[in-house]
């Protein structure tokens, strides 16, 4: 066990992880003959930066706010309700 995921399901995981990745990468020049090189590569520019913000997203988050640990903690930051411990409890 690995962070309380079973070998099979983790090497599972891997997999599909894999396929998907591997999938995109190779429908990437198919898509780019169909669109055109330079609407392919503002799409992809785009695409990048777009992910790159997201990325930074949670960890700015997190930087900021670090009392919370899971959806539950950040509800708090909202309400203060007894939901919390529901939050809480479906997100582990």
């Amino acid at each position: 066990m690995w962070l309380g995921i079973a070998s099979s399901s983790c090497c599972l995981l891997t997999f599909l992880l894999t396929q998907v990745v591997t999938s995109g990468t190779l429908t990437l020049p198919q898509a780019t003959a169909v669109v055109g090189l330079v609407p392919a590569l503002i799409l992809i520019v785009f695409l990048g930066v777009f992910a790159l913000y997201t990325s930074f997203l949670p960890i700015d988050f997190k930087l900021n706010h670090p009392e919370v640990h899971n959806m539950g903690d950040a509800g708090m930051l909202n309400e203060m309700s007894p939901r919390r411990h529901v939050r809480a409890l479906v997100t582990v």
